[in-house]
């Protein structure tokens, strides 16, 4: 089979045999190996480990720690499949030892994809946790705004029961001092009505102060000035 001008630059199974030997260089065998263009500095993960932790409970640190590992060790992984390839000269026994490279890569990543979605899912529980708490804050405030609401409408009740006890009472003494003033004799203010005076039929006096009214020599009626002709005793 003739060799492809352009060999796929991620594949180690199209170099030809007689190349084998020569190691990839690492920038171009895995974009995951190339260096990064701008390094994340410690102090920079330590002002936002707070916020993350405090948020949704995720270790920066930890999680740049696990990283860096991860490649680490693919790298040494790498590195070693360059030195088998470079002491060895069976085209069999390098494509043995890519395979097996290529596998523990595959079973790596997946061990670090199943580390990472652990992360995820811890993370999302604790933001469901928190989404739980709020919502229970929010249940407690709201317990807590009808409790005063409650509380508001009762006091309000009371008062408004002691104004109208308040008010009745008032208005049974209005009440107690009209009857009084209505029955009271309008001269002494003491004792009750209980003579009507002829013709008139003025009503508003004891008879002692009647009596005395006429001992005076006065004749007419208190209320009118009208003749006093008779008085006629009633029960008020």
């Amino acid at each position: 089979m003739p060799r492809s001008s352009s060999p796929n630059p991620y594949s180690i199974f199209d170099a030809d045999v007689d190349d084998a030997w020569k190691p990839l260089p690492s920038s171009s065998f895995h974009p995951f190996f190339s260096s990064p263009r701008k390094k994340v500095h410690k102090d920079d993960i330590a002002d936002l480990e707070g916020v993350c932790m405090k948020e949704f409970r995720l270790n920066l640190g930890n999680v740049r720690s696990r990283m860096l590992e991860h490649v680490e060790a693919q790298q040494s992984a790498f590195d070693r499949l360059c030195t088998d390839l470079r002491a060895t000269t069976d085209a069999s026994g390098r494509r043995r030892i890519a395979d097996n490279f290529v596998r523990n890569a595959a079973s790596s990543a997946r061990d670090f994809a199943n580390e990472t979605q652990i992360t995820c899912n811890e993370m999302q529980a604790y933001c469901f946790s928190k989404l739980s708490e709020n919502n229970e804050e929010l249940k407690k405030e709201v317990k807590r705004l009808e409790d005063a609401a409650q509380i508001r409408e009762l006091e309000q009740k009371i008062s408004e029961d002691e104004m109208r006890i308040a008010f009745q009472g008032e208005k049974a003494a209005l009440e107690a001092s009209l009857r009084e003033e209505l029955v009271a004799c309008q001269i002494c203010t003491r004792n009750a009505r209980n003579i009507i005076i002829l013709p008139c039929l003025h009503a508003q006096f004891c008879q002692q102060c009647l009596e005395a009214h006429k001992a005076q020599n006065d004749s007419s009626c208190p209320a009118c000035r009208g003749p006093i002709r008779a008085l006629l005793p009633y029960i008020a």
